[in-house]
C-alpha cells in the first residue's frame, strides 16, 4: 500500500516538473530571435571639435554595408540628429550639434542597420564655446595713432591670447565717412597706416578669436578709441609764464615753444640763483590762446633736453595739468587746486627726447606743467623743447 502511495506522489512530482519547466521556457523564447540577436558595429573613433555654441562631432563610416543611417542622442536621449551616411562617401561622418549652451554636454552615437538593428552606443562629452570664453579674452590697446602729412600711423598693442587678426575702419579726410581698412593685421604686427585719415577723429577695431582646436572664429564689438587721431599741434601763439623766481637770464619760459630742440641758447632755465634754485613745484604754465569756445586736448608730448650730455639732463618727475581756467604759477596749494592731472611721468637721462602720454582725454584752454624735483644737486630744471600732440575740441569726432 505504501509502496502504491509513494509512486503516485512521485508520478504527480514529474508531472508538477514538467509543467513548471514548460512555462519558464516559454517565457524565455519571448526574448529570444532566431539564430541570436543582431547588434550593428557600433561608431568608432569619434571625436569632437568645439566651435561657438556648436560642437562638431567626428567618427568613420562603418564598413559594413548593412549599417545605413545613424542617430546622436545629447541631454538623457530628449535632443536627437538623424544621420544617412550616404551623405559621407569618403569614409568619416561628421555632424554639427548648434545652438548649445556654454557647458559640457555628453553625446551617444548609435548605429542602424536597414532592419533598423540598433548598436551599442558610443560616448563622448564635448563643450562647446560662447560669449562668456569671448568676454574674458582681452583686446588690443591703442598705443598712437598720430598724422603725418594725409596718413595716420596707427600703433597698438602685441595681439592677445588666442587672437587671429585685428579689423579696422576710420573716418576718410575727403569724404567725412567711415571706411574699412582693406587689410587686417595679424599677430606679430602692432602698426598700420590710414590713408587720407581725418584728424581729430576717433576711429574703431575688432579682433576676432579662435581657441586652440576651435571651428569657429568669433569677432569681438567694435571699439571706440579712447582718443582721436593726433597731429603735432600749432603751438606759434602759445604763451607760457614760469613761477616767480625761476628764470636764469635769457633762458625764458617762451623757448620751449620755439620749435628749436638741439641749441643751448633756446631753451628754458631755472634759477641759478642760491635763495630759489631748489624751490620745488617749479610750473610752467600755458595759455594755448584758441577761440573763444574751443579747447585743445594734449594726448601726447615730446620733452626735449640737453642734446648731447646726459649729466646735463635735470629734469626728473613732472606732471601735466589741464584746465578751462588759467593756472597761477605760484599757487602752492597747486596738488589740490589743479585738480587732476592728465599725465605723469619721471624721466631718465638716457635720451635727450623722451615721450609722454595722457592718461585721460580732456579738453582744455590752459596747461600747466609741474616739474616736482631734479636730478641736479641744485634742483635745476632745463628744458629746450616741448612739443605737444593732440586736437582741437572742434576736431573731434
Amino acid at each position: 500500500m505504501n509502496k502504491i502511495i509513494s509512486r503516485i506522489i512521485f508520478a504527480f512530482a514529474l508531472l508538477l516538473a514538467a509543467s513548471s519547466c514548460y512555462k519558464q521556457d516559454d517565457v524565455y523564447k519571448e526574448f529570444v530571435v532566431s539564430g541570436g540577436y543582431i547588434y550593428p558595429a557600433k561608431p568608432v573613433n569619434l571625436t569632437y571639435v568645439p566651435g561657438y555654441k556648436r560642437v562638431v562631432l567626428k567618427w568613420d563610416r562603418p564598413y559594413d554595408p548593412a549599417v545605413k543611417t545613424a542617430k546622436v542622442f545629447w541631454e538623457n536621449y530628449t535632443d536627437s540628429m538623424s544621420v544617412d551616411y550616404a551623405q559621407f562617401p569618403d569614409g568619416k561622418a561628421y555632424v554639427s550639434i548648434e545652438n548649445l549652451q556654454e557647458r559640457s554636454y555628453t553625446f551617444d552615437v548609435v548605429d542602424y542597420d536597414s532592419q533598423k538593428h540598433a548598436s551599442l552606443a558610443t560616448e563622448i562629452t564635448a563643450s562647446p564655446y560662447g560669449d562668456f570664453w569671448l568676454s574674458a579674452l582681452s583686446e588690443r590697446r591703442l598705443k598712437q595713432a598720430r598724422l603725418v602729412g594725409d596718413s595716420a600711423t596707427v600703433v597698438v598693442s602685441s595681439a592677445t591670447d588666442q587672437m587671429v587678426k585685428t579689423q579696422f575702419r576710420y573716418r576718410d579726410a575727403t569724404s567725412g565717412e567711415m571706411v574699412d581698412v582693406e587689410d587686417c593685421i595679424y599677430p606679430g604686427t602692432d602698426t598700420l597706416y590710414f590713408p587720407h585719415a581725418l584728424k581729430g577723429s576717433k576711429f574703431e577695431y575688432r579682433s576676432c578669436f579662435c581657441p586652440p582646436n576651435g571651428a569657429d572664429t568669433v569677432w569681438s564689438a567694435w571699439v571706440t578709441t579712447p582718443v582721436a587721431i593726433e597731429y603735432k599741434l600749432p603751438v606759434e601763439a602759445w604763451t607760457v609764464e614760469a613761477t616767480k623766481n625761476q628764470i636764469n637770464g635769457t633762458n625764458t619760459p617762451d623757448k620751449i615753444f620755439d620749435g628749436i630742440t638741439d641749441k643751448s641758447s633756446s631753451r628754458y632755465h631755472s634759477s641759478t640763483n642760491s635763495s630759489y634754485r631748489r624751490n620745488f613745484p617749479k610750473v610752467l604754465a600755458i595759455d594755448t590762446h584758441v577761440a573763444d569756445g574751443d579747447a585743445v586736448c594734449i594726448s601726447s608730448f615730446e620733452i626735449y633736453e640737453h642734446n648731447t650730455t646726459q649729466n646735463s639732463r635735470y629734469i626728473k618727475s613732472y606732471r601735466l595739468y589741464s584746465g578751462t581756467e588759467a593756472f597761477d604759477p605760484d599757487d602752492e596749494n597747486y596738488s589740490v587746486n589743479y585738480g587732476e592731472y592728465i599725465a605723469i611721468g619721471e624721466l631718465d637721462r638716457l635720451s635727450a627726447m623722451q615721450t609722454g602720454s595722457s592718461v585721460l582725454e580732456k579738453f582744455g584752454r590752459y596747461f600747466a606743467l609741474v616739474f616736482l624735483d631734479s636730478y641736479h644737486t641744485y634742483g635745476y630744471i632745463d628744458l629746450w623743447e616741448f612739443v605737444p600732440y593732440g586736437y582741437l575740441q572742434s576736431e573731434a569726432q
